[in-house]
């Protein structure tokens, strides 16, 4: 089987010209299916960029991406995050009208789902999460970590092949991170998905099948 990601020579520049920065230095990774890769490495190193190259929402200056055998820029590219990938965002991104369930469940809505039968899916895996008792609350009645469940379950909702986490665990306590890693473990794990993590929480490094540290743009090595 091809890896789920493939970065090959790949280079991200900011700006142009005199005033350009490279973030990106010429890097190689592949991410296998069946497992979590984690990102790991200061502020700074390119990991968020790197997680942004993978989802399409940025282009690389030189070089190459490939995800599920796709170029996740190219044509057709939000049709193919919308069906492909979850991405779990560090600062949230809920929608502060609705209800958790509701946010839960937007992939599903956008796909064309009833709205009853994708806010009870939703809500079922709200309570795999721990929040089966605040499905109705907004987000302004939420606490930072009980938001980024809801964007968790956001990502999980419609069972992408490939999950993209930045910094999942940083708003949460280490029991509440330990149950997010184990669900997404218990994602992961399928012979036909894969999860990326970018995460600075040393206490989740056991979950990962690979751990790849970056600095200055750079992979260093990987621990496998």
């Amino acid at each position: 089987m091809k890896p789920a990601v493939t970065c090959k020579a790949l280079v991200k520049d900011f700006g142009t010209g005199d005033t350009a920065v490279r973030v990106l230095h010429g890097l190689d990774l592949e991410i296998p299916f069946g497992g979590i890769t984690m990102l790991a490495g200061q502020s700074g190193c390119g990991k968020t960029t790197l997680l942004s190259l993978m989802a399409g929402f940025l282009r690389p200056t030189a070089g190459a991406v490939r995800v599920l055998d796709t170029v996740p820029d190219g044509p057709g590219s939000t049709e193919f995050r919308r069906r492909n990938v979850g991405f779990i965002f560090q600062q949230y991104n809920l929608l502060p009208t609705l209800s958790a369930a509701e946010n839960a469940a937007v992939p599903l809505l956008a796909d064309g789902m009833r709205l009853e039968e994708a806010v009870d899916k939703a809500c079922d895996v709200l309570a795999r999460l721990g929040l089966g008792d605040r499905t109705k609350s907004r987000p302004s009645q939420l606490s930072g970590g009980q938001q980024q469940r809801v964007a968790i379950a956001r990502a999980l909702i419609h069972s992408p092949r490939l999950i993209l986490c930045d910094e999942p665990t940083a708003a949460l306590d280490g029991r509440t991170g330990h149950a997010v890693m184990e669900m997404l473990a218990e994602v992961a794990v399928q012979r036909d998905r894969a999860v990326v993590v970018v995460t600075h929480d040393h206490r989740i490094f056991d979950f990962a099948r690979q751990i790849a540290h970056m600095e200055d743009g750079r992979i260093l090595h990987i621990d496998s």
